[in-house]
């Protein structure tokens, strides 16, 4: 089937990305785990699991079985997307923290350097 070919295709490009961009430090380890389980998740629907998918397709309705592995792939990204923001939403944190202290030790450098 096209569908099931271009999602092998996919999954395995995704792999070899996930892997060169680990290589090169372009890409942290610990991100790369979601992205090579989401490969691996995507080729075992297609290849192996299809007649799963198939019989799991037709009991939510989907009529057209790779658009089951679409929405198995919209679900997963909106989960990294959630991780995401929570990782964001820490980093925005520790930054309004950061601020605060930097403007705190301006004002004890400014308070010395006036005393002086």
């Amino acid at each position: 089937m096209p569908g099931q070919s271009f999602v092998i295709a996919a999954s395995v490009l995704i792999l070899i990305v996930v892997i060169a961009l680990v290589r090169s430090r372009r890409l942290s380890e610990r991100l790369s785990i979601f992205w090579m389980t989401f490969a691996f998740l995507m080729l075992a629907a297609a290849s192996f699991g299809y007649p799963y998918l198939i019989h799991a397709a037709t009991l939510i309705g989907i009529i057209y079985p790779p658009s089951a592995m679409f929405l198995m792939a919209i679900l997963f990204l909106l989960a990294f997307t959630l991780y995401l923001s929570m990782g964001l939403s820490g980093l925005m944190e520790q930054n309004k923290v950061l601020a605060q202290e930097l403007a705190l030790l301006r004002v004890q450098v400014e308070r010395t350097h006036n005393r002086s």
